[in-house]
C-alpha cells in the first residue's frame, strides 16, 4: 500500500470503495493550500503516485474550480466530470420556532436499525455513481445501501430520526467535524411520508438545537434542485462548490 499525503493534496487508496466495486479505488483530493502554488509540482506528485499504485483502476478526482491545474490534468488523461457538489453553510442565525404539536417525534440518536431506511437508496439517482454507466445501477444502489445501513448502524457521529409513531419517516446523519462544525449528509425521507413538510421539521430541530454553537454544512449534488431549495428556504447559503472527476484506467 502507497498512501501519500501533502499540503497540496491527498491520494490514498480507498479501501471501501474497493471492496463495493470489486476493483482498486483511490482518490485524488486537493486542498485550498494548492491555489497560487506551483501546479507542476502537483501534478508531477499525481504522475508518480498513479505510477505507484498502478494497480489501481478507478479514481476519483475532487477539486474546486480554483484548481484547474489538477482539473486539467486529469482530464487530459481520460477523466470526466462524473458530478458537481454544492456545499451549503447554514448563515441566518434567525429563531426557530419548532411545531410543539406535530405528529411526528424527532430524537437525537447514536443508531438504529437500518432497515426501514434502506429505500432511500433509490432517491439516490442524482449521485454520481448512478450516473456512470461502468458502475451501472446495480452496484451503485449496493453502494448506496451499504452506506445507509453503515450510517444508521453507527458510522457518523449522530443521528436524527423523523417517527410517526412506531414507523421511521426520516433520517439525517451527523458528523461533527470538530468541537464547532459539523456536516449533515443522508438527508432523506421514506418515500410513502414525503410531501408532507417532514424534511422542513427535521432540518429546524437541527439548527434549533445545533445552530448556537456549531458552524453547520450540508452538502448535495448540483442538480439536485429540491434538496437546494429546501436548504435555501431554512436559511442555508452557498458556500462553494466541488468537481468530482471519474478516472478509469
Amino acid at each position: 500500500m502507497v498512501d501519500a499525503k501533502s499540503n497540496e493534496l491527498r491520494m490514498k487508496r480507498l479501501q471501501w470503495d474497493s471492496e463495493q466495486l470489486g476493483i482498486g479505488c483511490g482518490l485524488i483530493e486537493s486542498t485550498e493550500s494548492i491555489v497560487g502554488q506551483n501546479s507542476k509540482v502537483s501534478i508531477d506528485k499525481i504522475a508518480k503516485w498513479l505510477e505507484a499504485n498502478s494497480d489501481l483502476e478507478f479514481i476519483t478526482v475532487k477539486a474546486t474550480p480554483e484548481h484547474l491545474a489538477v482539473l486539467n490534468h486529469c482530464l487530459s488523461m481520460g477523466a470526466y466530470f462524473a458530478d458537481t457538489k454544492i456545499m451549503f453553510k447554514y448563515s441566518a442565525h434567525r429563531n426557530i420556532n419548532l411545531d410543539r404539536n406535530s405528529e411526528y417525534r424527532i430524537e437525537i440518536i447514536k443508531s438504529i436499525d437500518s432497515t426501514p431506511f434502506l429505500e432511500l437508496s433509490e432517491e439516490m439517482t442524482s449521485s454520481r455513481f448512478y450516473a456512470d454507466p461502468k458502475i451501472g445501477y446495480t452496484k451503485a444502489n449496493r453502494m448506496w445501501r451499504t452506506s445507509i445501513k453503515n450510517h444508521c448502524e453507527g458510522f457518523v457521529d449522530k443521528l436524527q430520526i423523523a417517527s410517526k409513531g412506531d414507523q421511521p419517516c426520516g433520517l439525517i446523519a451527523i458528523k461533527f467535524f470538530n468541537t464547532d462544525s459539523l456536516l449533515l449528509s443522508i438527508v432523506g425521507v421514506i418515500k410513502a411520508f414525503q410531501r408532507r413538510n417532514i424534511g422542513n421539521l427535521m432540518l429546524r430541530h437541527i439548527l434549533y438545537r445545533y445552530a448556537k454553537d456549531f458552524t453547520i454544512f450540508v452538502e448535495t449534488q448540483a442538480t439536485n434542485i429540491p434538496a437546494q431549495k429546501l436548504y435555501i428556504k431554512n436559511g442555508f447559503e452557498f458556500h462553494h462548490i466541488t468537481h468530482i472527476l471519474h478516472l478509469w484506467r
